[in-house]
């Protein structure tokens, strides 16, 4: 398939090959994906999960912290408690296996 360039100093045409032309995908239908966004959120209203209540203030490096939580039924007998770095994409356990109904834990930060 030949096009026109735009009018320059020289007259000459762009080839465009024609096996690339009709590949390009479409454009994703935005009601499509707002329907698989949808479909995807529905098991996030199923999931339980602990309340945390603490701690409230700013958590610093190498000092205590006291996390406190409260729990509904459903929610798991032990879970592990994490600290994850956005920036690197990293996270660090500090607590495994914390039995739930204790509703609340003290630790020292790395």
């Amino acid at each position: 398939m030949k096009l026109p360039l735009p009018r320059g100093p020289s007259n000459k045409t762009l080839v465009i090959p024609t096996f690339l032309f009709p590949s390009f995908p479409q454009p994703f239908p935005f009601t499509m994906f707002s329907t698989y966004l949808a479909l995807a959120a529905l098991p996030l209203t199923l999931v339980h999960g602990l309340t945390i209540s603490n701690p409230t203030e700013t958590v610093t490096s190498t000092g205590p912290i006291t996390i406190s939580w409260q729990t509904s039924s459903g929610d798991p007998s032990v879970f592990s408690i994490e600290l994850i770095n956005q920036s690197f994409n990293s996270q660090y356990a500090i607590a495994n296996n914390v039995d739930s109904s204790l509703g609340s834990l003290s630790v020292t930060l790395p």
